[in-house]
């Protein structure tokens, strides 16, 4: 599904992309963070001058009309209108348990078993004698776990979708008929084919900061590595992906992987009391991973 909303989005399908990125989020939650980096594609061309932001009065004015930008409000409008309907059908079948167990489980979630999150561990420590029940501590660490995964992954992809849009609009004339043309034009041509880019991003980042993390995690932005590659600079010098690199960034997300799986191994089979290293290995996974995102980001050719 989030394949179909790739491709509405790249189409400009604004009303289909968002229909079926409402029936994404009500059968997986996670797409919903795409909603930051469709935004700034839409209705573009009606968008005030970005000169309008020389004091606070022109910011807020700015923004104002960012927001009220009737394509995007009509976008807006179509997602929860179908994530609701879809929400009130199936509420109708099955009552509050599709609330609990579909969304608000996650909000205070605490998952005590061991997996790939470095967040397992300190959840781990607030368990209390019943395995339903957690201190204070692990409840708010659950919630607190949402601040840093949204802001990076959300935010992140506005900021980068965004980037975009003013360097596409930096680039049209004053005339607001050909500016209007020129920058349909090419966000159709050029821009908008860097939105799978932004998508990966957003979800590796997503994953990687998840309250939870397990090998089946991977596949929600692996699938974008063969829409992402061709656009990779190859260049041996500065931030390109050499073939070196490209073995280490391989090596290093196998390997992490492979360090944790064998204090997994030695606490999940064996029986050891190895949980100590096996957060180790989670922050060594999220170091890996965090420079990997990093590497890719600043190799992508934005410029072409």
């Amino acid at each position: 599904m989030v394949i179909v909303v790739l491709a509405f989005a790249l189409h400009r399908r604004w009303m289909a992309c968002a229909a079926m990125l409402a029936l994404s989020a009500h059968w997986k939650i996670y797409p919903i963070i795409y909603i930051s980096s469709i935004l700034p594609f839409i209705g573009v061309e009606d968008d005030p001058k970005v000169d309008l932001c020389s004091d606070i009065h022109g910011l807020l004015q700015y923004w104002l009309r960012w927001c009220l930008n009737k394509k995007r409000l009509a976008f807006i409008a179509v997602f929860l209108g179908s994530f609701f309907l879809l929400l009130s059908l199936t509420y109708l079948f099955w009552g509050f348990p599709v609330l609990e167990h579909t969304y608000l489980y996650h909000v205070g979630r605490t998952d005590h078993r061991h997996n790939f999150s470095v967040y397992f561990y300190p959840l781990y420590l607030g368990l209390t004698s019943s395995i339903w029940s957690t201190n204070p501590q692990s409840r708010v660490l659950g919630l607190a776990a949402f601040f840093p995964q949204m802001v990076l992954s959300i935010y992140g992809g506005f900021l980068l979708a965004r980037s975009l849009v003013l360097q596409d609009r930096s680039a049209t004339t004053d005339t607001k008929k050909t500016r209007t043309i020129t920058a349909r034009s090419s966000m159709t041509e050029d821009q908008m084919k860097h939105l799978p880019f932004i998508f990966f991003v957003q979800t590796f980042i997503f994953v990687t900061l998840n309250k939870v993390c397990t090998s089946q995690y991977f596949m929600w932005y692996l699938w974008f590595l063969p829409l992402v590659i061709p656009h990779l600079s190859t260049s041996t010098k500065g931030s390109g992906v050499s073939m070196y690199k490209a073995l280490l960034m391989i090596a290093m997300w196998v390997g992490a992987q492979a360090l944790w799986l064998s204090q997994g191994y030695l606490l999940e089979f064996l029986g050891n009391n190895v949980f100590p290293q096996l957060w180790a290995s989670g922050l060594i996974m999220l170091a890996a991973n965090s420079w990997i995102v990093a590497s890719l980001i600043s190799s992508y050719r934005w410029d072409e």
